[in-house]
């Protein structure tokens, strides 16, 4: 699947617990497979974002395609060299 409008496919991260923020939502930390045009961030970059706000799709029994807006991408560490 690729990206279109602004957004990014992900796979999260699996954390041992959720950060709550102040308005009560989840925040999740994932790793950028793909991106749309018009999207900065590079593929492989790790990418904090709430959870509530993404697409998620099945692509299998096991694993779903997450997609998240490129606006609600609230920080991102670029991929190390």
């Amino acid at each position: 699947m690729i990206p279109i409008n602004k957004h990014l496919k992900i796979r999260p991260l699996e954390t041992e617990a959720f950060m709550s923020s102040s308005r009560t939502t989840f925040e999740e930390v994932g790793i950028v497979l793909g991106v749309a045009e018009g999207v900065d961030i590079p593929v492989g970059s790790k990418v904090y974002f709430e959870s509530w706000l993404a697409k998620k799709f099945p692509i299998s029994t096991t694993e779903d395609a997450w997609f998240v807006p490129y606006e609600d991408v609230v920080a991102y560490e670029p991929v190390s060299e």
